[in-house]
């Protein structure tokens, strides 16, 4: 590994200090038998692609001697040789969240002349790079140079927010182009989900897991939940998958889907909300159908984690205005109403009152 090292001689039979030391730097040599050029231990390479920020560059930079450390927006091999002789790659990238969830293990192997740089494009995927590159020395014996780099999110953000915002209110996968989206929605609803749930982050600088061990390296990594990462991004969608930890925009298209699309189960929040709502209109007949903006509502305590089946625990129950008293399902004079459940689901209420508070970033 590259960097400076120190050596320490201790002599077994005295006490205290080394009898020797010496302090040492190791550096990769592209002139001599074999040493990498690029990229260099702690690169740190961006998914920087266009405007979307779901991938490396495609292109690399023109031809350089040496690169170091810093942020890179391209995954560009390069090793160099006296030889002339081939060198052959090994580039292992893993990644996994604090829990372990979203699991990436992609080995890639490849072959460069010395001084050629070799693009890699890593597309909706991220985290530590294991690089081994080898070739034939003039004696006839293998050697070895390696290094170790990280792919991770933007350093700057998916920028700008309007980006996100349109993902999510006006592109043909928003919200309000979905399958179960109600007459009277709210376009931005989603938008706002997604600042009360991330504050529009699908990345934040955190440390770098794999195999549940800490890295310690501190970069932009996916937006873990508590938890250990079970959900993760922008809209905090589980369980977590590789390319929603990676991709912002799978990331939105799955809280849409989870929330008013196709998802894998076959009830968004939204169908399950008008199916509760409807049974218990079918207990309590004189009440109102629900408003798309109160099916909303409904809806985003599901979202939020904090309803279940029970019609007891939604974010509105029927109740009974004075004068009027129950008597059974009998509202006797007055007429059933709608009611916020503030004191049976005060935290699913609350979710949903914030997300509604929420104002979407500029």
């Amino acid at each position: 590994m590259v960097g400076t090292w120190t050596l320490q001689v201790f002599d077994s039979a005295q006490s205290g200090g080394p009898v020797i030391t010496h302090t040492f730097n190791l550096q990769h040599n592209s002139s001599s038998q074999l040493g990498i050029i690029s990229p260099t231990d702690s690169q740190l390479i961006d998914l920087a692609e266009d405007e979307y920020f779901t991938a490396t560059d495609a292109t690399c930079p023109a031809p350089i001697s040496h690169q170091e450390p810093g942020n890179a927006t391209a995954a560009c091999f390069s090793a160099g040789t006296n030889t002339g002789n081939q060198i052959s790659w090994t580039a292992n990238l893993q990644y996994a969240t604090s829990g372990g969830f979203g699991t990436i293990n992609d080995q890639r192997t490849f072959t460069t002349a010395s001084g050629v740089m070799q693009n890699e494009v890593y597309q909706s995927e991220g985290g530590q790079i294991q690089m081994v590159a080898n070739t034939t020395a003039s004696d006839g014996s293998t050697v070895y140079d390696c290094a170790i780099s990280y792919v991770e999110g933007p350093s700057g953000g998916v920028t700008p927010n309007s980006v996100i915002t349109n993902q999510l209110v006006t592109s043909p996968a928003s919200y309000s182009n979905s399958a179960s989206y109600p007459s009277g929605g709210t376009p931005g609803l989603m938008a706002q989900v997604a600042e009360v749930e991330s504050s529009y982050q699908q990345f934040v600088y955190s440390d770098l897991y794999f195999d549940l061990e800490s890295y310690e390296f501190v970069a932009k990594w996916p937006n873990e939940c508590p938890g250990g990462g079970a959900c993760i991004g922008l809209m905090q969608v589980g369980p977590t998958i590789a390319s929603s930890a990676w991709s912002w925009i799978i990331n939105a298209e799955t809280g849409v889907n989870l929330f008013s699309g196709n998802p894998p189960s076959g009830s968004n929040k939204i169908s399950l909300a008008t199916r509760y709502g409807s049974q218990i209109i079918a207990l309590y007949p004189e009440l109102s159908p629900l408003s798309g903006y109160q099916i909303e509502n409904m809806a985003l305590v599901l979202y939020g984690g904090a309803g279940s089946q029970q019609l007891d625990d939604q974010y509105y129950i029927p109740t009974c205005p004075p004068p009027g008293t129950v008597n059974g399902r009998q509202c006797q004079g007055a007429t059933w109403q709608w009611t916020e459940n503030t004191t049976g689901n005060p935290d699913g209420t609350a979710y949903a009152d914030k997300v509604r508070a929420a104002q979407i970033p500029q």
